[in-house]
């Protein structure tokens, strides 16, 4: 499958026609400005790029527990069931999507768990003010926010409250800064992943197919007296948001569907692929990486595998120190990291062939470029 045809694959309705309806869009959320931390949650949840840099990068660095050292070059087992045991790779993993988008978060203790977790995550999405005195960190005023369905009840008014340096986590990406928010790694490639989504979202209503021409169906009235109808509505909701023209009596033969008016074709791969370069320039990953592996390129892609888990590896190095302020907050804290030398990610003998290739192929097909 080639470049295209993975960003105008489809997919197939229950009958013999494709059902096109789209899940509200990026485009009509208009949520291109970096700025506005909604609009940075949204292109994480809605864009397969953002989400690739974000949500998948957590994934793939927590695959695993990390492998703890000791002076002597051995493996501190007790320390790594001890992670696993207190569900900590989760509490990584919510970190790395955090600081991903905003570039720091605040990490809450909770005295009661809520389900496996026993943290809450504070950053832009819920913080409200971050107060300072001289430059010195005094509180933190946070509103968790209550996601609501169809019927929610409270039974008390869900207020602010403060948080202190003491007795929290606070970790942040990038050089150091006064106000301690940190860098996303979002932050460079935002511009080039707005206008890559703004080309798809041309596309769905400029089919590359047709140009300026207009689709003609031709149908067999006898044959398809009672599916003309859904016939007309699957085609209306398709890409190219054109006519519809119905001609009458083919002799009982299938429907016939062409494009008419026009010859020309516009080369979206070639503008898309540009920006993926500019894209993966900024990020230290490989085009494949976000848009799949096309079959005939095994040589190139296990160049990229090697790539892509020398930047995992990279990108887990930036959350050391908050793994040992992690450490830090359990039973003899101190004596423990004086004892822990080294934390390697650990990415496994058979990871990289075998989780990462599904990983590729799982996120391709799900997402199909939305």
């Amino acid at each position: 499958m080639g470049f295209m045809d993975k960003i105008l694959k489809r997919d197939r309705a229950e009958d013999e026609y494709y059902d096109n309806s789209f899940k509200p869009s990026l485009e009509v959320l208009q949520a291109k400005n970096w700025n506005n931390e909604k609009h940075r949650e949204l292109r994480v949840e809605f864009d397969p790029i953002i989400n690739a840099l974000v949500v998948r990068v957590a994934k793939l660095m927590t695959e695993r527990s990390p492998i703890f050292l000791d002076s002597e070059g051995n493996e501190m087992n007790d320390l790594k069931e001890s992670w696993d045991k207190n569900n900590y790779n989760d509490l990584l993993k919510d970190v790395i999507i955090t600081t991903r988008t905003h570039g720091y978060n605040v990490v809450e203790w909770l005295k009661t768990p809520v389900d496996d977790r026993s943290w809450l995550i504070h950053s832009d999405d819920d913080m409200i003010m971050i107060t300072y005195e001289k430059f010195n960190l005094i509180k933190y005023t946070v509103l968790p926010k209550i996601e609501t369905g169809n019927k929610v009840a409270l039974q008390s008014i869900v207020s602010q409250y403060d948080l202190f340096p003491e007795d929290v986590i606070h970790f942040y990406l990038g050089r150091h800064k006064l106000n301690k928010l940190g860098f996303s790694p979002i932050k460079p490639i935002w511009d080039a992943a707005v206008r890559y989504m703004e080309m798809l979202e041309a596309m769905a209503l400029y089919d590359s197919r047709i140009g300026n021409g207009m689709m003609v169906v031709s149908v067999d009235p006898k044959s398809y007296v009672n599916k003309s109808n859904k016939l007309a509505n699957s085609i209306a909701n398709t890409n190219t948001k054109r006519f519809l023209i119905l001609k009458n009596s083919l002799d009982g033969r299938s429907p016939a569907i062409q494009w008419e008016g026009s010859t020309n074709r516009i080369e979206w791969d070639r503008d898309l692929e540009e920006i993926l370069k500019v894209i993966c320039g900024n990020t230290g990953f490989p085009v494949r990486w976000f848009i799949g592996d096309p079959k005939g390129a095994q040589s190139a892609a296990k160049e990229d595998r090697i790539a892509i888990w020398t930047t995992l590896k990279s990108i887990f190095e930036e959350y050391i120190p908050f793994i040992r302020k992690v450490l830090l907050h359990q039973e003899n804290g101190e004596a423990i990291n004086e004892k822990v030398v080294d934390i390697i990610f650990d990415d496994g003998a058979n990871l990289e062939d075998e989780s990462f290739n599904a990983e590729v192929d799982q996120n391709t097909s799900q997402t199909s470029w939305q």
